[in-house]
């Protein structure tokens, strides 16, 4: 896994306050930010803490998780390709829960 050098890691944290002053961040929250399209620039939507070391981003199998899909799915693209793929879906949990309302109504 990657981490974040020592600049990037500052332009981050000063892009994460701005937010955070504006409450688009909850530092407290059990939830996890939105995953963008563009996450796999410099991954500022979500990093993940290291004990003694630079945030990290998430890798394309967790931003695959996050998104719903499961471990057995094949991520057979880049990681910026995954990373763009996984910003511009739909939680497939959503969709599931969406599909069984719309079966529900139609049956």
């Amino acid at each position: 896994m990657k981490t974040l050098n020592k600049e990037l890691k500052q332009k981050l944290i000063v892009e994460i306050k701005k937010h955070m002053e504006a409450d688009q961040i909850d530092g407290n929250s059990e939830y996890t930010s939105t995953i963008s399209a563009r996450y796999y620039k410099d991954g500022s939507e979500i990093l993940i803490k290291q004990r003694g070391k630079n945030p990290r981003k998430v890798t394309p199998r967790e931003a695959a998780r996050l998104q719903g899909f499961p471990d057995n799915f094949k991520i057979t693209v880049s990681d910026t390709q995954a990373y763009r793929q996984f910003g511009n879906s739909v939680a497939v949990p959503v969709i599931r829960g969406i599909a069984k309302e719309i079966h529900k109504v139609l049956t």
